[in-house]
């Protein structure tokens, strides 16, 4: 695992490098350049710190997500890598590094109940995690134009009418469906939140109420409700209860 981390780091540091070369200020610049320094010299929390301050100037990137996951990683702080992680996959849905570097993350997670999925289903998450949020968004657009020029065309070759409603159909149903695809995928990514640290979940917002259950560090939840300094969540497997708001982060 040192190794893999250390070799994907390199490789998007020279990444972020080109994408910071481009507009970044002179102290942001060396801020990077600390950043990956602290990193080299195993003062992974520093790296960390430095890596906050960039992506806090306004440079967001996934890359730069990525690196901040890894420094959190190192230093011990799970729930803060996986929040990383979940981060930049948002913008880099396909990278093999953080792909890889996100699963070992969560196999650190202590494991919650989790409803088995079908085959399907599970494809069919896979297909949606295949591009980002924005990606879909164009893809469902060039969909939609494809749809508009192939009926424009069966209009000018003088398609007859089964042809044209077979062409025009067909492309409606392609873009239909991506286009739903398109809104489950808005409204997962809603209002998720990653567990910073391990918590309990109770059965209702108050201190000296019954605890529900137990959270662990680095666990995916759906925030419901908020009501400071309380957070109606929900877990994976259904079960709900409420967190105090500093136990947690939405992605």
């Amino acid at each position: 695992m040192r190794t893999m981390l250390w070799r994907s780091f390199l490789g998007m540091s020279v990444v972020i490098f080109l994408n910071l070369g481009v507009s970044a200020a002179p102290d942001e610049m060396s801020l990077f350049f600390k950043a990956n320094e602290a990193y080299r010299q195993g003062d992974y929390a520093k790296a960390a710190r430095i890596y906050e301050r960039i992506l806090q100037s306004g440079k967001t990137s996934g890359n730069l997500y990525y690196n901040l996951g890894n420094g959190y990683f190192k230093s011990g702080r799970l729930g803060s890598a996986v929040l990383s992680y979940e981060r930049a996959r948002r913008l880099m849905a396909r990278d093999a590094d953080l792909i890889a570097n996100e699963q070992f993350a969560r196999s650190q997670v202590e494991a919650s109940p989790e409803p088995k999925a079908s085959f399907f289903k599970m494809r069919f998450f896979d297909y949606c995690a295949y591009l980002t949020t924005d990606e879909w968004t164009i893809f469902v657009f060039v969909l939609g134009l494809a749809t508009v020029i192939a009926h424009l065309l069966s209009l000018q070759q003088n398609w007859s009418v089964r042809q044209s409603r077979f062409w025009a159909g067909l492309f409606f149903l392609i873009w239909i469906s991506h286009a739903g695809i398109l809104v489950f995928k808005v409204n997962q990514q809603k209002d998720q939140a990653i567990i910073l640290q391990k918590t309990d979940a109770f059965f209702e917002p108050r201190i000296k109420a019954t605890i529900h259950f137990s959270l662990s560090e680095g666990t995916k939840v759906k925030s419901l409700k908020v009501e400071p300094p309380w957070v109606k969540i929900e877990r994976s497997d259904g079960k709900m209860g409420w967190v105090q708001a500093d136990t947690l982060e939405k992605i």
